[in-house]
């Protein structure tokens, strides 16, 4: 169902044809950025096993530090798949692994963007939710603003402000329908995960399970799907972040295809 917004110029951004590109790029490359985000969120997983084994104290900080490192590694599987989805967009097949190479000297300026937005963001909620949400907004394209036209971090943010300025409600309402879409799938999907792994924790742990406390075997199962459930979501959220852009640029700048790519 596509839904649109106009905005300045008489230009929208259509919501469900964002969505659909967003889907299928992602789709005709699900495997390679499967493993690629399996590989880039594999430091994640201790962290996200440690708060069940540690006091309270510090499960709160192994906590945080994993949602922090989450974030990084969310804006860097964004500046990784941007150079695939350009080309995919184009109708042309490349590596993720080309992708890499294209955009490995752009990964600091991308840890420091990723870090910068987030302290923003974080600060932003605390102040009535609202504000975060915005700034996320404004923010939401950086991570291809800094590969694609090879700004820093501060000119970056700067542009991705600019490209978002009048298309803010699109964008939010773009990504509320795939937070929706996601959030039914991973609910079916959870709980089948949920009744699985409570049959195989009765099994090899019964005592535990009827005392209503967790054997270490469901809690790794448990940790296991959500780092799999990661692993799938990020690179959709990548690609759903650079067709955003994509589509950003042609409104904003009338940039076609292939300009785009010449920044490679």
């Amino acid at each position: 169902m596509a839904m649109i917004f106009f905005e300045e110029d008489d230009m929208e951004l259509r919501i469900g044809d964002v969505l659909s590109r967003a889907f299928s790029t992602w789709f005709d490359h699900f495997l390679a950025f499967l493993v690629l985000a399996l590989v880039l969120t594999l430091p994640l997983l201790p962290l996200e096993l440690a708060p069940h084994f540690m006091g309270a104290e510090s499960a709160v900080w192994a906590g945080a530090a994993g949602a922090w490192l989450r974030v990084i590694v969310g804006y860097l599987i964004t500046g990784v798949v941007v150079y695939t989805v350009f080309q995919s967009l184009k109708g042309e097949s490349v590596s993720v692994m080309d992708s890499v190479t294209k955009v490995s000297s752009r990964l600091p300026s991308i840890v420091l963007a990723a870090i910068s937005v987030s302290i923003m963001v974080l600060v932003g909620l605390l102040l009535l939710c609202v504000p975060g949400i915005i700034l996320s907004l404004i923010f939401a394209v950086v991570v291809p603003v800094i590969v694609v036209e090879k700004l820093g971090v501060i000119d970056g943010l700067k542009r991705s402000h600019e490209l978002t300025n009048g298309h803010k409600v699109n964008i939010f309402l773009t990504y509320l329908v795939y937070f929706v879409i996601l959030f039914a799938v991973f609910f079916v999907t959870a709980l089948v995960t949920m009744l699985l792994v409570g049959g195989a924790g009765a099994a090899l742990d019964p005592d535990a399970l009827a005392s209503g406390g967790a054997s270490n075997t469901m809690v790794i199962i448990a940790s296991l799907f959500d780092h799999f459930t990661d692993a799938l979501v990020l690179p959709l959220q990548a690609t759903l972040t650079t067709v955003i852009y994509y589509d950003l640029r042609k409104m904003k700048d009338g940039t076609d295809l292939d300009e785009m790519l010449a920044g490679f």
